[in-house]
């Protein structure tokens, strides 16, 4: 299977322009002062498509700056979904403060 050159040139136009760093800002910004929600309600409040949403909640997870804290079902497809917060020791030492 081979990726058309169209697609391959998009991908580098956004990955030079700097957008997936811009998303990864907005989700965890928006993390932080919202709380703890769920990866779909995260990409309607922001505006950001749920696919590259969850490739962004991913790569912060991995990097320890969200943290998975549970499941819910989502209202919309009636499927358990992942909720992610700040990780607690960084809440808990804000209220230390």
């Amino acid at each position: 299977m081979s990726i058309h050159d169209n697609s391959i040139q998009s991908y580098y136009d956004h990955i030079n322009s700097g957008a997936k760093f811009k998303q990864r800002e907005k989700v965890f910004k928006f993390v932080e002062y919202c709380g703890k929600h769920t990866d779909r309600a995260i990409a309607e409040a922001i505006g950001i498509e749920r696919s590259d949403v969850r490739a962004r909640i991913s790569k912060l997870v991995k990097d320890g700056m969200l943290e998975e804290v549970g499941n819910t079902k989502c209202p919309v497809t009636g499927k358990i979904v992942r909720v992610v917060d700040i990780p607690r020791a960084e809440v808990q030492k804000e209220l230390d403060l």
